[in-house]
């Protein structure tokens, strides 16, 4: 938890109630999004990195011989909105859409985008 908080330059009760920190119905409405951004990064880890563990030289990959990872920082380089908050689906329309993720063997959950 501690490399979320500054992967994100926020402290613990940005996404969690101090006096009770499981329950989700006390959380501030942060925490959902952080809840789809950490499923977010395990799918792409699983599902598109992992898979590319032979493709990679010897000398790229990891300790444990896998492929580098994708983590909290890699997009918000420590401020709570990612990429500085550029407005990424204004430049790029083709964003917008449905995504279903949920037959992916990692198990995550479907995810719908829709257009305000």
């Amino acid at each position: 938890m501690i490399h979320m908080s500054q992967s994100l330059g926020v402290n613990c009760t940005f996404c969690h109630n101090s006096r009770s920190f499981g329950d989700w119905t006390q959380s501030p409405p942060q925490r959902t999004p952080a809840w789809h951004g950490i499923r977010m990064t395990r799918m792409i880890n699983q599902d598109h990195l992992k898979p590319l563990t032979d493709v990679f030289p010897e000398n790229r990959l990891g300790p444990l011989g896998d492929v580098a990872k994708v983590n909290c920082s890699t997009c918000h380089q420590g401020v709570n909105k990612p990429l500085l908050g550029a407005p990424m689906l204004r430049d790029h329309p083709e964003l917008w859409g449905t995504a279903d993720f949920s037959q992916k063997a990692s198990g995550t959950a479907a995810l719908t985008f829709e257009q305000p």
